[in-house]
């Protein structure tokens, strides 16, 4: 499967699928859409300090309560979601760029594969800290 296109169905086990599809913006500037090890990928932001949301966690208060509730009714009229984007560091540590309450959120509901869109320079280092799936 090839995973430049910018549309990709993620599916949970007996939930409907929710579509991921890179915003304008990220498809402008050339990020890649990406599924990631979720595992490895929710540790390695675990390494960002302040911007990381645990397990359950909130971040923004009143934010991950709203998208919780929109995704929940993206399951069920099969919609599309803008994927998160990340950089990743040579260090392998990934910095949110935008996105990290939809990616708790399908974290938290069980979301394997999440796709994420990755900055073009950063996908090798992404690759490198065994992130991604492709």
């Amino acid at each position: 499967m090839s995973y430049s296109r910018h549309i990709i169905d993620s599916l949970t086990g007996g939930v409907s699928p929710v579509r991921t599809e890179l915003s304008r913006q990220s498809k402008r500037a050339g990020d890649v859409l990406l599924p990631v090890n979720v595992e490895k990928f929710d540790a390695a932001w675990a390494l960002d300090g302040d911007s990381y949301i645990p397990k359950g966690g909130e971040g923004v208060p009143g934010r991950r309560a709203r998208f919780d509730s929109f995704y929940g009714h993206l399951q069920t009229i099969k919609g599309l979601l803008e994927a998160p984007v990340v950089s990743v560091g040579s260090n392998g540590v990934v910095s949110f760029i935008n996105g990290r309450h939809r990616f708790s959120v399908q974290r938290d509901n069980g979301v394997d594969p999440i796709y994420v869109g990755f900055t073009k320079g950063s996908v090798g280092n992404a690759r490198a800290h065994g992130l991604v799936n492709a």
